[in-house]
């Protein structure tokens, strides 16, 4: 039989350890639960401005386009008020383009895809040759563009619902 002291050390040992491991134990889950929700938030306000951004970048794309439909004709440019906004718009263009692209990771293969297109689509204003030209390579590239941002975001998204 077992001596009642031994008993009772037992006893004592084991409310001793259940007093100091569970406060341990929710000490532990409670930091992974405010790591969890300080990143989910950082990460839904990372999607709220990267959605922002790219609603400015489409209408300064389509504000800058069809200022360039006004300036430029048979691929001579006419010098008026109108040009002095085109450039203005193509700076603001340009600028979002790049808060964007720091805004986004460039090892990966979406975002890599998505800092061609801004590329791309910056490049058109350069090289069109007529108006319908740039208007149709502008919209394809813009779909495009639409497309791959609300895959990222989509992405980014469920990774908040994971809690990651």
């Amino acid at each position: 039989m077992i001596d009642a002291s031994v008993i009772g050390f037992i006893s004592a040992m084991t409310a001793l350890l259940a007093s100091v491991t569970a406060p341990l134990v929710t000490l532990y889950i409670g930091r992974a639960q405010i790591r969890a929700s300080v990143k989910s938030a950082n990460r839904q306000k990372w999607i709220d401005e990267f959605r922002e951004l790219m609603a400015h970048f489409c209408g300064q794309l389509t504000a800058t386009t069809q200022l360039w439909e006004r300036v430029v004709h048979g691929g001579e440019v006419r010098i008026s008020a109108d040009s002095d906004a085109l450039i203005q718009n193509y700076e603001r263009l340009i600028y979002t383009a790049t808060k964007i692209r720091l805004l986004i990771d460039p090892s990966d293969e979406g975002h890599k895809r998505l800092i061609s297109l801004f590329g791309e689509v910056l490049s058109r204003f350069k090289n069109a040759t007529s108006v319908d030209e740039l208007r149709s390579s502008v919209d394809d590239v813009s779909k495009h563009i639409v497309e791959l941002s609300l895959a990222i975001i989509r992405r980014e998204w469920l990774r908040v619902q994971h809690g990651e």
